[in-house]
């Protein structure tokens, strides 16, 4: 199959991985991307056509803030074209509805008669103009389906997202190690990780009141900065765990994979907010791709990524966390047992394979549909 994928994120090299492994499973994937982007040390960048086998790139103009790039507006008249030349199957945009860029794939698309492929992006609501709101009603009325990166997102659509061709689709693949590292020797304090920004949607509070109530041997490492650092640094101290938590600043996101190996589990106590939910649990799923097991909370997508695979317990529940922490510090066996089935569910479920598969079987359907 032919395809046209719109992406902000494959601009970037690091971003494109994922797109391999479509190409792997025989489709011929032409990925439109914006002609220039931005690195995060504010350094603009030009992209050029590039082709590799059955995957090729093709920079198409932009206009507006590079630093936004899902509200950058792309050229209609330049998408078109590309449209004329690959003479695709489907066009895909995993930009958000409302983004410019993907009014402008979806206004594509129907006038060269190909079916349209939506991305359903947020798990609460967005604050949107009426522009916005706007752009995105156009778009899904002429979509013939959906990708969601989680439920939350497909449920907040309208009704009709449901009834046309979907799949689950995370943003991001989860890279897992290829064997499973080597677990922490017996004989060492039951060592807790908290990964994540220091601000209230984060939890960081809960988990610390639910270590004031685990007795025994425990350490708590927290990695992460922000605005909460020093209330909570001040919270654990009335708690009488200063001597116990070890705060580090945040690391550049590749560099954490070195460091998976300091914890028994991995804890993530979101709280939603009414602008925030945790969408794509990309700690705990990138904990469980390295065999840790991880205790969450029910909230947001982190429930439904993680499965049975964890331990889920309510939001903000501090006792309810504080007994699964206990559970698994009590037993290496069962830390072990959820490690293997949280690896296990990642290589199904979220590797770039698989999510290249639920993507494709979502273009096979709305081929078929027409």
């Amino acid at each position: 199959m032919r395809a046209v994928l719109v992406s902000a994120d494959a601009a970037r090299p690091g971003g494109r991985a994922p797109l391999a492994a479509l190409a792997a499973l025989g489709h011929e994937v032409t990925v439109a991307v914006p002609e220039r982007w931005r690195d995060a040390t504010g350094r603009e960048h030009r992209v050029t056509r590039e082709r590799d086998g059955a995957l090729a790139i093709h920079p198409i103009p932009v206009s507006g803030d590079l630093a936004a790039p899902e509200a950058l507006g792309w050229s209609g008249s330049a998408l078109r074209k590309l449209l004329a030349d690959v003479s695709p199957h489907v066009v895909d945009s995993t930009l958000p509805p409302w983004a410019p860029g993907s009014a402008a794939a979806a206004r594509a698309a129907r006038k060269g008669k190909r079916p349209f492929v939506a991305a359903l992006t947020a798990a609460v609501a967005p604050s949107l103009g009426w522009s916005a709101r706007r752009r995105e009603a156009d778009v899904l009325a002429i979509a013939a389906g959906v990708t969601a990166h989680n439920s939350l997102a497909l449920q907040r659509a309208p009704s009709r997202c449901g009834t046309l061709p979907h799949a689950i689709v995370p943003r991001v693949p989860i890279d897992a190690p290829v064997s499973a590292p080597a677990r922490r020797p017996d004989g060492m304090p039951f060592t807790v990780g908290f990964i994540g920004r220091l601000v209230p949607e984060r939890g960081l509070d809960v988990l610390l009141r639910a270590l004031a109530l685990l007795t025994g041997d425990w350490w708590l490492q927290v990695t992460g900065n922000g605005p909460e650092r020093e209330p909570l640094e001040a919270l654990a101290s009335r708690l009488g765990l200063a001597g116990r938590t070890e705060w580090h600043d945040g690391w550049p996101s590749p560099s954490i994979d070195g460091h998976w190996d300091a914890y028994d589990v991995v804890a993530v106590p979101s709280r939603a907010t009414p602008a925030w939910a945790d969408g794509d649990a990309a700690v705990a799923l990138r904990a469980m791709a390295h065999a840790l097991p991880v205790v969450v909370a029910g909230t947001g997508a982190l429930g439904e990524m993680v499965g049975d695979a964890g331990l889920v317990v309510p939001e903000g529940d501090v006792e309810a966390t504080a007994e699964a922490l206990h559970r698994l510090r009590e037993s290496a066996a069962e830390r072990r047992a959820f490690g293997q089935a949280g690896r296990q569910r990642v290589l199904a479920q979220f590797s770039a394979d698989a999510l290249a598969r639920r993507r494709a079987e979502v273009w096979d359907r709305v081929r078929v549909g027409l």
